[in-house]
């Protein structure tokens, strides 16, 4: 795992529509529970390697949400 911060992007929707992007996320727990402050409605959380650009994870609301997930296998 990486150990700098801000080590992921992630891009959320509600149902197929986008409806927040946040390129530089340190705890994707925080984020969601951001996204809720915030009223922002949402279904799907997609994570990406913010360096690399590659897929890590998918969480749906209601999921238990890994603060910071890991890279590769």
């Amino acid at each position: 795992m990486l150990k700098n911060k801000n080590d992921y992007s992630c891009t959320t929707y509600l149902g197929s529509r986008k409806v927040n992007f946040m390129k530089y996320v340190h705890n994707v727990l925080r984020y969601s529970q951001w996204l809720n402050r915030k009223g922002i409605r949402w279904s799907i959380i997609n994570v990406y390697d913010r360096r690399e650009g590659t897929f890590i994870t998918r969480f749906y609301y209601g999921d238990f949400i890994i603060p910071k997930p890991k890279f590769g296998n």
